[in-house]
């Protein structure tokens, strides 16, 4: 009979996460001088990254890339900001989501025994 293998998951990415997305919502209205389009923007980033966190910490369901799109779209938003708190705020939350994303990838093929590469497609 094969051997059953069971992966163990580390606990404090999708944390790490769900307090990022929070975080990302809470921004907006905590900065002054804001506009609608970049609240919108951040309440819908944040509510991804929290939602994707739930889903990792409590199903079996894989979906970090989705973070590192929210990452990325944080690092573009940046671009856009109307104040320069709120473009260092999406310049280290980007960076944030994209590095607890590729840990959390790393964390779950280090326990399938398989490189980081093989998890990104290459």
């Amino acid at each position: 009979m094969p051997e059953e293998r069971t992966i163990e998951r580390g606990i404090y990415t999708p944390w790490v996460n769900f307090a990022l997305g929070i975080a990302v919502i809470i921004t907006p209205f905590v900065s002054q001088s804001v506009s609608t389009g970049e609240m919108a923007s951040d309440v819908i980033v944040g509510i991804v990254l929290a939602v994707i966190a739930l889903v990792d910490l409590f199903s079996a369901a894989r979906a970090e890339w989705i973070n590192v799109l929210a990452g990325i779209w944080l690092w573009i938003s940046a671009a856009f900001s109307s104040s320069s708190m709120l473009h260092w705020q999406h310049v280290v939350y980007g960076c944030l989501a994209i590095v607890t994303a590729i840990a959390a990838l790393a964390e779950f093929n280090r326990a399938l025994n398989k490189p980081l590469a093989h998890a990104l497609g290459r």
